[in-house]
């Protein structure tokens, strides 16, 4: 029995059929590596021109003996030589027949070894003679079976520049931190682009596999990646979603399955799996996302329970939802979110909440606080010695004010911005005053906490009682606000709040040092823009004036891009005076003057 030839024949006998592809394989190996070529034309007839020709397919065939039924997936040893010469050439398709010899039947298994499969093949075979490839059944549908050849040519010419170079992986580009566009590509035998219906193409993507490519200069691509086999394809969908005349969602998606089941989603919790040739369609609900796209899907799910139907732009969607088991909780959530929402919203919380990752405990904390606002009640707090703290529920963390209520174990939760008590500051001389509890703020606060009300803080500023104390204070916490945003340079609003806030206190008259002010000014102006030239003179001013200041003299250098002149005033302080200083916002100038 001559298992090579007939496995050749079954090759050519498969190829002959087919109306875009001719076959030159030799019946008995005659070259080192390959049997032989399967060339690839453009145009689909019995005879072809060589001015058709697309490209060559070197060919490996080998045959298998086998008395059982077929398998999806078949392995084979290759030796690492052979692999080696197939790099060097470009690729090859490798062919393993599965001859049945019981019923006289074959299967037809390939394997597309193209430069990037090869060097990842390679390079786990090191001091190996040979490799196990895994191979799977060779399309019989005449269109399935030339994308095949017509993908293989395609790649190979892509990565015949890779097959040379030094790059090991297509994952070495990434080392240098930039992320560059990524594409595909699927070859068709339409010639009009437009006679290609989406089912066909999503039947012929589910259907093969396909290389991902990293597109770099010079219109040079790199290979990254292989698909062996798409389990599924989602694509995004921008028509609107409405039920009556008011629009869910402006857009959903659509998840082909191998299986060739189809999955319609709206948001993240409604999915729909589309019937078929008069199969009945269903719907699952699983509630997922953050609090606010919970609120969406349910208020979404509400009003479909109530009509029955819904559109997508203009098609009517009417699905049957008595098999739906949720009823009986979907209104008890939906009534707990909608609350939970208005609750964050009393408390000015600027962040959706992450209910994806919430643990029992933020659950818990959350719960905690719905009870405090919406009925009133005290509850249990860990006594941290201040009526000022944070709250801690999932990713949020909030600023409240907890008052300690007679029993010395529970506590009424108020907003911080808007609470029943005062704090109370302590000046040098150990006079007690009342402040806004804002004055409590520090700058990880200001970066960390998700509800700091800054209309509230603007408003009180320009309300509340103007004492040389409390003036003081608000500089201070203007300093606070410019320690946040050096951390996080990003968040330009600060800067606007920090000159609000100083333009209050200059414009009371009764701050205690205009210099200051002055200084405090221009270093806010500083972080948004090149200082001005008057500017720049009132700075030289204030040098010229308060020569034995050195903390204001070196504020001042650095505000004129004049760091050694800083630190020459500095180190006339003593050792405690230099490191309250490096504590100033201003010192920011001395590591990073521009």
């Amino acid at each position: 029995m001559d298992i090579e030839s007939m496995a050749v024949t079954a090759i050519k006998n498969l190829i002959a059929w087919n109306n875009y592809l001719t076959s030159f394989i030799n019946d008995k190996d005659k070259e080192p590596s390959w049997d032989g070529n399967i060339y690839v034309y453009s145009t689909p007839t019995n005879t072809h021109n060589k001015k058709d020709l697309v490209g060559r397919v070197p060919v490996q065939v080998k045959g298998h003996i086998s008395c059982g039924d077929f398998p999806d997936e078949v392995s084979y040893s290759v030796d690492t030589s052979d692999l080696r010469n197939y790099l060097h050439d470009g690729g090859i398709i490798y062919f393993v027949v599965y001859l049945n010899t019981n019923n006289h039947t074959e299967c037809i298994y390939y394997k597309v070894l193209l430069p990037f499969e090869l060097k990842n093949l390679l390079n786990d075979s090191i001091n190996l003679k040979s490799k196990t490839i895994y191979l799977r059944k060779l399309p019989t549908n005449q269109t399935d079976l030339s994308l095949v050849f017509f993908d293989f040519v395609r790649d190979r010419k892509k990565q015949l520049s890779f097959a040379s170079s030094n790059i090991k992986s297509g994952l070495d580009i990434f080392s240098n931190g930039k992320i560059p566009n990524i594409s595909m590509s699927f070859s068709s035998l339409e010639s009009n682009i437009e006679s290609i219906t989406d089912a066909d193409f999503i039947s012929s993507i589910l259907n093969r596999g396909a290389y991902i490519y990293a597109d770099l200069d010079f219109g040079i691509k790199i290979p990254i990646h292989y698909v062996d086999k798409f389990d599924s394809i989602t694509e995004e969908c921008f028509d609107p979603v409405t039920i009556g005349n008011k629009i869910y969602y402006s857009s959903y998606s659509l998840t082909h399955t191998h299986n060739g089941s189809t999955f319609l989603s709206l948001g993240k919790c409604s999915t729909f799996k589309l019937g078929k040739d008069g199969e009945k369609s269903s719907f699952s609900f699983k509630a997922k996302g953050t609090l606010n796209e919970r609120i969406k899907d349910y208020t979404f799910l509400s009003a479909f329970l109530s009509s029955k139907r819904f559109k997508i732009g203009n098609l009517l969607y009417s699905i049957d939802l008595k098999d739906f088991s949720q009823f009986s909780e979907f209104q008890a959530t939906y009534n707990a979110l909608l609350k939970s929402k208005s609750i964050l919203d009393y408390f000015n919380v600027q962040q959706d909440l992450d209910l994806d990752h919430a643990t029992e405990s933020d659950l818990r904390n959350l719960s905690r606080l719905v009870v405090a606002i919406d009925s009133g009640k005290s509850v249990y707090l860990q006594d941290t010695g201040s009526a000022f703290l944070r709250y801690h529920i999932a990713n949020l963390v909030l600023l409240i004010c907890a008052v300690k209520q007679p029993d010395e174990s529970t506590f009424h939760i108020f907003n911080f911005f808007n609470a029943p008590v005062e704090p109370v500051i302590v000046d040098e001389h150990r006079n007690e005053y009342k402040c806004p509890a804002f004055l409590l703020i520090k700058h990880d606060d200001i970066l960390e906490c998700c509800n700091i009300n800054w209309d509230s803080i603007i408003d009180q500023t320009r309300s509340y009682n103007h004492s040389p104390v409390i003036l003081e204070r608000i500089v201070w916490f203007v300093l606070e606000i410019l320690l946040a945003f050096d951390a996080s340079p990003q968040q330009k609003n600060l800067l606007d709040y920090a000159e609000q806030l100083i333009e209050i206190v200059k414009s009371t008259r009764k701050y205690s040092d205009d210099t200051v002010l002055t200084l405090n000014i221009l270093q806010i102006q500083k972080r948004k823009r090149k200082l001005l030239s008057k500017e720049k003179f009132d700075l030289m001013d204030i040098i010229r004036n308060h020569p034995n200041n050195f903390e204001i003299c070196a504020g001042a250098y650095l505000l004129l891009d004049e760091p050694s002149e800083a630190k020459l005033c500095l180190s006339k302080l003593s050792a405690e005076q230099q490191r309250f200083f490096t504590r100033y916002p201003i010192y920011h100038f001395m590591i990073s003057p521009k």
